[in-house]
């Protein structure tokens, strides 16, 4: 007499083979499988998973570079004791795998990045997708990211790069990259922290400047007047629309200036001019509150530096709240934005918003913390942003920070807004300086802008 026993003993095999799948060690590639499974269920052929790879046991990550021996140790006291139990586990493992991925024919690679946040949430952590040939890399972590990693970074460690900028740490450890050729763009809902993050970028510019060999020449332009006073002495700020048109002028002139340097030596961009032995500095242009450069001159100049600027070595960092087809009155947000390859974007209020800044929703899914943001270049991944120390309580920090930039660049002059450039890019210690503010050293490195 059928009982049903056959159905009974099927479903209880089932059950204890999902709870074996689904034990702690194989919990993310377990339900990356369920992920594919249901997404691809009404396929013949689904994505197959052929390599695999665990990078991180028990919270420590697997990060993929040498560290020192101390770290090493380091690393190792804290596990011991998490283990023996003098500090607690936590409730989660905290994993990261890889994947080796092969898509069937059927299945384009954009169908299955689409289903990037899918992934993520299936492990309840991050998730990111790359293409290298045929093969589909993903990496999936449920590492969750503190909410604050205080700034830290030492330039000489990246004597490689051009303009190293530390941007935050993700499930996959630090991101730091060189943003020699490449134009970027923030936004997100205000007090979220685009300005905190682009004074990271600027403080690490400037002290990259100073103790490796490439140097830069930062120009903000402020329209708030209040965002960055702190490099009033290291780069050049103007804050209203006037001061804005002449260092828009100022560069333009210089970018046609370094067409003509560029076509003698024969060279295409400045790295190529740089490899020959030739010194020029990038020029990083900031622009805070994007949407408050309403001069139509100015826009027009913007533009044309955008389209041209990063082959001849400046460098482009806009920000604004909340970017739309009506930021400025005759130039199209569109048209800029197609030059702006890097995008970083924190919480943005709605999925439209998000569609904007990314072409996607995942800044409109990203959690109400500060300083969480989505970064999106050579990746596209969830990340926490370095903190920089702009509180008052906090100015000990700041301006132990200030103090490795060496000294002053610029000097203030009139109304301590209005900051302009003097004659020496390099000028001695202050006590050097003239009783009207001028500066009395002049090592004509200040030729670029011909001030």
């Amino acid at each position: 007499m059928d009982l049903g026993l056959g159905k009974v003993i099927g479903e209880t095999r089932e059950q204890v083979l999902y709870a074996i799948n689904h034990l702690p060690k194989n919990s993310i590639p377990a339900a990356f499988e369920d992920a594919i499974k249901v997404i691809w269920r009404r396929e013949d052929m689904i994505p197959m998973i052929i390599e695999r790879k665990l990078l991180t046991i028990n919270g420590m990550p697997y990060i993929e570079k040498k560290i020192s021996k101390k770290e090493m140790v380091h690393q190792s006291l804290i596990f011991a004791k998490k283990y023996l139990g003098k500090e607690p586990l936590g409730t989660e493992r905290n994993e990261g795998w890889f994947f080796v991925v092969h898509i069937p024919p059927g299945i384009k690679y954009t169908d299955f990045l689409s289903e990037q946040q899918r992934f993520a949430d299936s492990v309840m952590g991050s998730c990111l997708i790359e293409r290298e040939g045929k093969a589909i890399k993903v990496w999936l972590s449920n590492l969750q990211l503190e909410t604050l990693y205080r700034y830290q970074f030492d330039p000489t460690q990246h004597q490689d790069a051009y303009l190293p900028v530390p941007f935050g740490i993700s499930s996959r450890g630090p991101i730091i990259r060189d943003i020699a050729d490449t134009h970027w763009f923030f936004a997100g809902e205000t007090r979220y922290g685009k300005s905190n993050l682009i004074h990271c970028i600027v403080y690490s510019l400037l002290l990259a400047s100073t103790k490796n060999k490439q140097k830069s020449y930062i120009c903000i332009i402020d329209l708030k007047r209040i965002e960055f006073p702190e490099f009033d002495e290291w780069a050049w700020r103007v804050t209203d629309l006037n001061g804005a048109k002449l260092m828009l002028n100022k560069i333009t002139k210089e970018i046609n200036r370094r067409e003509g340097l560029f076509a003698k030596a024969r060279v295409r961009k400045i790295q190529d001019y740089i490899y020959k032995g030739h010194e020029l500095p990038f020029i990083i242009l900031v622009i805070d509150e994007l949407h408050r450069l309403k001069d139509t001159a100015g826009q027009e100049m913007l533009k044309s530096i955008l389209a041209v600027g990063a082959g001849f070595g400046v460098i482009v960092i806009g920000s604004t709240q909340r970017p739309s087809s009506t930021i400025f009155e005759k130039v199209k947000f569109g048209d800029l934005k197609a030059n702006f390859d890097g995008k970083v974007s924190f919480r943005a209020s709605t999925s439209a918003d998000s569609q904007i800044i990314l072409d996607n929703p995942l800044a409109s899914y990203l959690p109400n913390i500060k300083g969480r943001a989505i970064f999106q270049w050579d990746c596209e991944v969830e990340m926490q942003t370095f903190y920089f120390p702009l509180h008052p309580k906090e100015e000990p920090q700041l301006n132990k920070l200030l103090s490795a930039l060496g000294q002053p660049r610029f000097v203030v002059r009139g109304d301590h807004h209005d900051v302009k450039p003097q004659r020496g890019i390099l000028p001695g210690p202050k006590d050097n300086r003239s009783s009207k503010g001028s500066l009395l050293l002049n090592d004509g490195s200040n030729q670029y802008f011909d001030f």
